[in-house]
Formats: structure tokens, sequence, C-alpha cells
């Protein structure tokens, strides 16, 4: 089953390309854990509103283990800074 997370994030004002440039090395982290086929930083053509980050796993387990989790902790403070508060976190299995 495939099990793909998404994180819809708005860049605080000013800092729209190192929060792109964060949410892949966040997905770059991520891309050496378990199952996972494949991750994605992407935004809408306006290119002033959210940002998206999409990673894909091969299940529901693999989007869970440390790896993952250990990877969001370490950019944690840096997300907190170039993004506002409360973005949304969404997931999608077949």
């Amino acid at each position: 089953m495939v099990f793909v997370r998404m994180s819809i994030a708005v860049p605080a004002k000013g800092k729209a390309v190192e929060a792109m440039d964060l949410l892949r090395q966040v997905n770059e982290k991520i891309a050496v854990s378990n199952d996972c086929v494949n991750t994605f930083v992407i935004q809408p053509e306006d290119g002033i509103s959210e940002i998206i980050r999409i990673s894909i796993y091969k299940n529901n387990n693999s989007a869970d283990d440390s790896t993952y989790k250990k990877s969001l902790n370490v950019f944690s403070y840096e997300l907190n800074h170039c993004l506002e508060r409360g973005f949304e976190e969404r997931a999608f299995f077949d």
C-alpha cells in the first residue's frame, strides 16, 4: 500500500527562498529512510503562497519510522523561523 505524507506550509514574510531550501533539505534526509520512494517540494504557479513538501513511501510503517521523525526534529528550529505557525500535515494512502 502506498502512503503519502504532505506538509502544506506558508513561508514567513521574506523567507520563501529559505523555506524552499530548508524543505528540500528535510526531504533529502527523509529520502534515505526505509522504503521512501520519492520526495518533492512544490509551490503554486503564483510563487507567493503555500509550499508543499511531499514524501511517498511503500507503506504506512515506513512513513512513521524514526528516520522520518529525526529528520523533522533536526530542522525544527529552522522551520519555526522561516514558516508561518500552524502548517498542515496530511497523510494519504491507497
